[in-house]
């Protein structure tokens, strides 16, 4: 019981800053984009490099960048424009700069492919674009499996990552429950051991 009163701030700060933590993920979510929106504009902090910092978020603009880019050049649009336009409609200001980065070396006579390695560190996309500019099947249905790869993977990640926060919490709760039942019955010991000796 002393030591529950002891850490009596430390333990209600802890369920306060985990109370607080599931209020606000439940804003983002029911919030949606709108409300991520509003965020990004009223809170100055570097939201695309925390995007990409998560898995499944880097996971889908990978994808939707590729896509993007496989229309358009399937479209007919020049390289660089086309990459452009991908970064563009990522939304993602790190995806932006990679963008830029890859018009340089497009400038500097690289090949898309090989240019494409600063989007991609892993080369998938590299080896994607570079088989279906040698192939002639298209930009779309070459990237195509590598597009539902990666979907898939990010919902993986997702479906993991809220697997293991439910679990902590979880835990997290029955460590609390588990600290106020031991507190009540070391209580009730030490007031049946005064009510025996008096």
């Amino acid at each position: 019981m002393q030591w529950l009163a002891e850490w009596r701030l430390e333990l209600l700060a802890v369920q306060a800053a985990v109370f607080l933590g599931l209020w606000f993920a439940t804003l983002l979510y029911w919030g949606g984009p709108r409300f991520k929106g509003w965020l990004r504009r009223h809170l100055p902090l570097p939201w695309s490099s925390l995007a990409l910092r998560i898995s499944w978020q880097r996971h889908r603009l990978l994808r939707d960048f590729a896509s993007l880019l496989g229309l358009a050049l399937d479209a007919g649009l020049p390289e660089p424009r086309a990459v452009m336009l991908a970064a563009e409609g990522s939304a993602n200001e790190v995806l932006r700069q990679r963008a830029v980065a890859v018009l340089k070396d497009l400038q500097d006579g690289l090949q898309l492919p090989r240019a494409l390695r600063h989007v991609d560190d892993g080369g998938e996309l590299e080896w994607r674009v570079e088989t279906a500019a040698r192939g002639g099947g298209g930009f779309v249905a070459a990237l195509a499996g590598w597009e539902e790869a990666l979907d898939a993977r990010a919902f993986q990640l997702e479906q993991t990552a809220a697997q293991v926060a439910t679990t902590s919490l979880v835990i997290l709760n029955g460590v609390f429950v588990a600290a106020l039942t031991v507190a009540v019955f070391q209580m009730l010991t030490q007031l049946i051991t005064g009510a025996t000796l008096w």
